[in-house]
């Protein structure tokens, strides 16, 4: 798979593959990066984060506002 672009959205509401990937702060809410799945969700335009280690690698990052979405998921 070398040269090839990945692109991982993690639509986990607990974030496992983001804290797996060392963004354990930037899940929070109150620490959130700019850019996460929320947006993806909400139509908004969104710039995936670059995972360093590994070329080729980008992450739209979960958020805890994603377990808003899933609580409406459930109803």
């Amino acid at each position: 798979l070398r040269g090839l672009r990945v692109l991982l959205v993690d639509f986990d509401p607990s974030a496992g593959a983001s804290i797996f990937l060392g963004l354990a702060e930037e899940v929070r809410e109150e620490h959130a990066p700019l850019y996460t799945v929320v947006e993806l969700l909400e139509g908004k335009p969104f710039t995936p984060h670059k995972y360093p280690h590994v070329p080729g690698l980008e992450l739209l990052p979960a958020s805890t506002r994603l377990s808003h979405y899933a609580q409406k998921l459930d109803q």
